[in-house]
Order: C-alpha cells, then sequence, then structure tokens
C-alpha cells in the first residue's frame, strides 16, 4: 500500500494532527529543520498548510512538504492512541520549551 496523508489538523504551536490512508494517525512534533522550512518558524506560515490532492501530502505555500513515510515514523501516539507499525506500544510525551519557546517533545514508553 502507497501511504498518503488523507486529513490533518492545526493543534496548537508548531503541532499538526495527521490521519494516513492505513488508519494510523497521531500528532507530529517540529521537524522544520533546514532552509526551506525556515520561513515557517513564523506561526503564521507554519498555519498555513494543506494536504495537496495530487501529492497526498502536507505541503506549505513556499514548496516545502515531506513525504508521508517520514510523517508517520515521527507520530506522537496521543494518550489512548495507537500507531499501526508500532506494535502497540502506547508512548506519553512530556512536553518542555527550548530557548526560542518552542514546546519540544520527549517520548518515554509505557
Amino acid at each position: 500500500m502507497i501511504l498518503h496523508v488523507t486529513d490533518a489538523k492545526y493543534k496548537k504551536g508548531y503541532r499538526i494532527w495527521v490521519r494516513f490512508n492505513d488508519g494510523s494517525e497521531g500528532v507530529l512534533k517540529d521537524e522544520l529543520h533546514g532552509e526551506m522550512f525556515k520561513p515557517l518558524r513564523e506561526i503564521k506560515k507554519f498555519r498555513s498548510f494543506r494536504v495537496d490532492p495530487e501529492l497526498e501530502t502536507l505541503v506549505w505555500i513556499n514548496g516545502a512538504d515531506f513525504a508521508p513515510e517520514f510523517l508517520r515514523d515521527r507520530l506522537l501516539v496521543e494518550a489512548g492512541g495507537r500507531k499501526k507499525g508500532n506494535k502497540g506500544t502506547l508512548l506519553s510525551f512530556s512536553v518542555i520549551e527550548n530557548r526560542w519557546g518552542h514546546e519540544l517533545r520527549q517520548n518515554e514508553g509505557l
């Protein structure tokens, strides 16, 4: 099965909830590294993402995008949620702020 993003919603800060065509879903952590993603550090630009109907993944107006496989591998599973391919492991996440005020997450296996 070829993986596709089917739905996405802005949560808060630099977090996006995403659902995939294989049924997996969760919140994406901050993965805005590199020159292409630098403009998206402005929250207004970050929030301008959409699910492109042709590429079937998240895209931004500046041309930035992520492969669906990259996104799914980086899902944060919320309490009570499961990510397919993760062998049913439930994870909890604690939130800390880095020096720029962005939230970082540290996962802890339950």
